[in-house]
Formats: structure tokens, sequence, C-alpha cells
């Protein structure tokens, strides 16, 4: 008999990498000629994704998890946050010297603005560089709480 799925996986993975899935796919196929012509709808997939995202995240204090898989669902989040970033981007356009943008151009903006590299040969829309700025500091804070589970994974308090 199989084994049922425990409440704390659904909360840790199932909901919210499932409604990210969703919003990406919506994103990429459906609302790309909306975020053309609205910014408004580029910021609310956007908040949409940071909500799955942060249910995950609070999923994360509420139960005992492991480091593995703290930085299994963190990792998960980051990728799809990237991709539901890039599909926004995509949809609304890119400045810069590669026209007309295409899924890998969109893609590697989201990955350097995420890592907050920024070389600067492909910029947001005026309306989306706000956006574009929450996504560098959620990268950011991404990379900031990955690094310090793995330094305090290697690093154990020491017991008086």
């Amino acid at each position: 008999m199989a084994k049922p799925i425990s409440p704390k996986v659904v909360f840790l993975d199932l909901v919210p990498i499932g409604s990210n899935l969703v919003l990406i796919g919506a994103s990429y196929r459906m609302l790309q000629s909306l975020f053309a012509s609205s910014i408004l709808t580029c910021y609310l997939v956007a908040a949409l994704m940071l909500i799955a995202t942060i249910v995950s995240l609070v999923a994360l204090t509420l139960h005992e998890t492991t480091l593995r898989e703290t930085l299994r669902v963190l990792s998960i989040q980051s990728f799809l946050l990237i991709i539901g970033f890039a599909a926004i981007h995509l949809g609304a356009g890119l400045k810069g010297d590669a026209e007309p943008i295409d899924l890998w151009d969109a893609l590697y903006f989201s990955i350097v603005t995420w890592t907050t590299l920024g070389y600067g040969d492909l910029q947001p829309q005026d309306g989306l560089r706000v956006l574009a700025s929450l996504q560098a500091v959620i990268g950011y804070l991404f990379l900031g709480v990955v690094v310090g589970l793995v330094g305090a994974a290697f690093n154990p308090p020491k017991q008086s």
C-alpha cells in the first residue's frame, strides 16, 4: 500500500511549487500579450509568485525540516522564481542590443538580475525597473540564506 503524503510535503512542495508552475505556464502562454500592454499585470503575477514562495518559506519555519529539505525547497523556489521573472520580462519586453527578445534572452536577464551581476546589456522596460530591482533583492536574500545555512551546517554550535 502506498504511503500517504504528509502535510509537511504538501505545504513545502506541492502547494507553493504547483502554484508557481501554474503561474509560470500562464505567464508564458496566456499572459504575454497582457504583459506587453499592462505593467500592472506583470506586478500582479510577480506578487502571486512571491506569495506562493512565502507560503513555502513559512512552512519551512513551522515544520521541522532537515538542512537537505530546506536547501531543496530553496533551490526549487529559486529556479521557479527565475523562470517566472523571465516569463514576465519576455512578455513585457527588454531593452537592449538583441531585438527581438527571445526566451533565452529573458532567462539570461533574469539570472543576471537574480544574482545581482547586472551586466547592463539588457534592461527592463521603464515600468518594470522596480520589479527587476525587487528580483535582485530577492535573489540576494535567497543567496544569503543558502550561504548561512551551509555555513551553519559546517560550523555547528559548541555545547558547553
